[in-house]
């Protein structure tokens, strides 16, 4: 399983049960930007400025984890036993 590829992400979304759904979901605002989990609407002419932060922020990086698999496992991803 590679969660960086993208065709297995598309054969994922092929499979997906809720897909019939997508339509209802889709924003009506074409011009929303999400940013760590905040949206914010972005008018016409309005300019989006990406930079670097003047500062870094240090993290703890493990060799036998990392966020993927944290994610799987505080969301119990696999071990629904209902399916």
């Amino acid at each position: 399983m590679d969660v960086t590829n993208r065709q297995y992400a598309l054969d994922l979304d092929a499979k997906d049960p809720l897909a019939k759904f997508r339509d209802e979901f889709i924003i009506n605002d074409p011009a929303i930007c999400y940013l760590d989990g905040n949206s914010k609407s972005i008018k016409q002419g309005e300019e989006v400025i990406i930079k670097k932060a003047e500062f870094m922020i240090n993290v703890i990086k493990f060799e036998d984890n990392n966020f993927l698999d944290t994610i799987r496992n505080k969301m119990m991803w696999g071990l629904d036993t209902r399916n």
